[in-house]
């Protein structure tokens, strides 16, 4: 047996141990806390410090209750995410990369009495190289937490303002925000660490105009309940191109149209006491503005052969499908249960290298009731690469010529290059609450398919990540 082997063994064998630990006869409660579905990487990070008191510098001097008592809450977490290959790849790599972030929420009902109105405020500072990039992945990022960061100290990443109306029922937000920290999201996505997966599937960013957390650009936002647990949400982005590497640059100068969401959501209850909480999305998003096409120029020609500017398509609009669902309950809080995720992704293979995505996951949440903070994940995504972008590839390559659609076609200079096709990968993770905001999280990443070239030897990525909760 190949020590590969035994590694998937031993895996699966500590997988199956968690996920098979006898449930606890606790009877959860008929009412049960709403599982609210806007999860957005800021929103996680911000419930998290109003509801957990455990954090690494707890209550200094009574500060933080002194700080909820004025309407404010604020947050400063660390996140750290290393690892590497220890087969497979182009060589072997090993890397850390980390985010720290601050985030400020205030609510204005205590502080002025404005019943609704809240401001959130966040900004980052990330550090760090992906260890994929090193061993030769560009599809699917072994760790999530870097780039975007722009080497800046305080990357402004989240600064708005949301206002509940209609007894609730009708949000209306307004400032720099990332679509994606709304749209198409699920705070289940980063119980893992790849970035296929967190913060959302990686393919609905290939759209330009699909802004995601750390960038942040002028936005709209609405959201209405029209029936208990049925929502629509729409707004308004602007499709800002600029390189503004601290998010503090608010000029529109380079904002080529807008982007336009409209997303559906139903959250059903499930099970004789409608306790299994889900979320169910199903959305899309149109650019309002062009994009290079990747395979033919201005004139109709192909453009890695006549060198000639790319033809400007206006594509059709990506989609999305999100569908989270708890199968059984550990106990009373909202997420202690066992979670099935389901995902899938597209986008017009005119203009996106990634074109479809899958995925398909378990988390389980409070099956321990010895260590009810810790939890467990196990994933597996799939990726393919749009015909067209392949086609140009194809054409180059037989023509002898370079890479056509730049550095993300090969990492290290000098790899034998293929057509790109389709890319795998699968993740398996156990988070250890460690107390006084402390998680740790061993991780299991393995990859087929390298970059979606069959000319890379699949790689076994083993790191983990370590968050700290300071304030």
């Amino acid at each position: 047996m190949s020590s590969f082997q035994r590694l998937c063994r031993a895996a699966a064998a500590f997988f199956c141990m968690i996920f098979c630990v006898p449930r606890s006869g606790l009877s959860a409660p008929a009412t049960i806390a709403p599982f609210y579905s806007s999860a957005s990487p800021w929103e996680a990070q911000t419930v998290a410090a109003i509801d957990t008191p455990n954090t690494l510098l707890n209550n200094p001097g009574g500060l933080r209750s002194w700080l909820a008592s004025q309407g404010l809450t604020l947050s400063m977490d660390d996140e750290n995410e290393f690892g590497g290959n220890v087969t497979g790849g182009v060589r072997k790599a090993f890397d850390n990369t980390g985010q720290f972030a601050i985030i400020l929420d205030a609510d204005w009902g205590k502080i002025a009495g404005i019943r609704g109105l809240k401001t959130h405020f966040a900004t980052v500072t990330r550090y760090g190289q992906n260890a994929s990039y090193g061993f030769g992945d560009t599809l699917d990022p072994s760790q999530q937490v870097f780039d975007g960061g722009g080497n800046a100290a305080f990357h402004l990443v989240l600064m708005d303002a949301d206002k509940t109306f209609l007894n609730d029922r009708l949000t209306v937000a307004v400032g720099r925000m990332g679509l994606l920290n709304d749209f198409n999201a699920s705070k289940l996505n980063c119980t893992f660490m790849n970035n296929a997966i967190c913060g959302e599937p990686k393919t609905s960013p290939d759209q330009p105009a699909n802004s995601v957390w750390p960038k942040a650009v002028w936005g709209l936002r609405l959201k209405y309940e029209f029936v208990p647990h049925w929502f629509v949400q729409t707004g308004v982005y602007a499709n800002d191109q600029a390189n503004n590497k601290t998010g503090w640059k608010f000029t529109t100068a380079e904002t080529h149209g807008v982007a336009l969401p409209l997303e559906f959501e139903y959250d059903p209850r499930l099970g004789a006491r409608r306790d299994l909480i889900g979320r169910i999305k199903l959305g899309m998003t149109y650019a309002h503005a062009t994009q290079a096409d990747v395979l033919y120029d201005r004139d109709g020609g192909i453009a890695v052969l006549t060198g000639k500017p790319a033809r400007r398509d206006h594509p059709y609009p990506g989609m999305w499908f999100v569908y989270d669902q708890m199968l059984m309950r550990n106990g009373p809080k909202t997420d202690e249960g066992l979670m099935l995720m389901l995902r899938f992704d597209h986008l017009d293979p005119a203009v996106s290298r990634r074109v479809d995505q899958y995925e398909i996951g378990l988390v389980d949440s409070g099956f321990w009731r010895a260590r009810p903070g810790d939890s467990a994940g196990i994933i597996f995504s799939a990726t393919s690469v749009g015909g067209p972008w392949g086609e140009a590839q194809s054409i180059a390559l037989a023509h002898g010529l370079r890479p056509p659609l730049g550095y993300r076609d090969q990492i290290v200079p000098g790899i034998p290059y293929q057509v790109q096709r389709f890319a795998e990968i699968a993740e398996a993770t156990y988070r250890f609450d460690l107390g006084h905001g402390v998680l740790l999280a061993p991780d299991f990443q393995y990859f087929w398919n390298v970059n979606g070239q069959r000319n890379i030897p699949n790689a076994v990525f083993l790191g983990g990540r370590l968050h700290v909760q300071v304030f």
